[in-house]
């Protein structure tokens, strides 16, 4: 009797034992099928991320075990969730009703990670080996004052299906409306440190040097010196965030792709 005993505590302890919830996941919207996934990383204590590796800022947030509910600082309580695992998918449910969301579980670089939030399609200039015709510089990741500027062919919305777009935060803008943003990051950004902010261009490596000269001539009527194109190391084969910058301080030579332009032998007699 006893055995039978040890046996039925023994299998009650392995189904109450909690899920392990930690790890990297991907989640989605269940309100919006074809939005974008947002990167979920849980440690094994009580510390969660939202969006770490993305253009946007990561927030931090806390796991409750005992709960069961992540809570991250978003508005209005919109980042609080109830989680539940079915299977090998995570459920996080808003008890305010702002939006439910379904994970599943990853190992996808930080690259990957980092596109998540692209409306735009892009792939990266890769940079095979630095020249003395440009002025490359690397800055971290976690530089507090990066702005952010996505050019390419759109990738959701069927209305700019075919049309070249500038992706600025989480929306679309014309190079016309440049002008008009440009403004608002200074205003929202402390007068003291207007001069510190960067602005970094990640370009479809297939973008025609022309249209980089727009966007530069933009910003010179703006007053604004620290414009740079995000490039990435030939080296960098792990996809890291190990980006290298080409400082923007002239025009290009017209009528070349950008991949073709940052590689190209000799730049100095085309």
């Amino acid at each position: 009797m006893k055995k039978y005993i040890l046996i039925f505590l023994f299998i009650l302890n392995i189904s109450c034992q909690e899920k392990d919830v930690s790890g990297h996941w991907h989640v989605i919207s269940l309100n919006s099928p074809k939005s974008f996934y947002y990167p979920v990383d849980i440690s094994k204590d009580s510390v969660a991320y939202w969006g770490k590796n993305t253009i946007f800022k990561s927030d931090e947030g806390k796991v409750s075990k005992k709960d069961k509910m992540l809570c991250f600082p978003f508005e209005c309580g919109s980042g609080v969730f109830d989680y539940k695992l079915v299977e090998d998918k995570l459920l996080l449910t808003n008890p305010e009703g702002y939006g439910d969301y379904v994970g599943i579980r990853s190992d996808c670089t930080p690259l990957k990670d980092f596109k998540s939030n692209f409306k735009i399609d892009v792939e990266f200039p890769v940079l095979y080996k630095k020249t003395t015709a440009f002025k490359f510089v690397e800055i971290p990741e976690n530089y507090p004052l990066f702005e952010t500027i996505i050019f390419g062919k759109t990738k959701y919305d069927a209305f700019f299906k075919q049309k070249k777009m500038y992706q600025v935060e989480n929306e679309f803008i014309d190079l016309k409306d440049m002008d008009s943003w440009i403004q608002k990051v200074q205003n929202r950004t402390e007068k003291e440190a207007v001069k510190f902010l960067k602005f970094r261009l990640i370009a479809d490596s297939s973008t025609k040097t022309e249209e980089i000269n727009k966007l530069l001539e933009v910003f010179k009527q703006n007053g604004i010196k620290n414009l740079y194109i995000t490039l990435l190391p030939i080296e960098n084969t792990k996809e890291s965030l190990d980006f290298i910058y080409l400082k923007l301080e002239e025009p290009f030579e017209k009528g070349i792709e950008l991949h073709e332009i940052i590689n190209i032998k000799n730049y100095e007699n085309i």
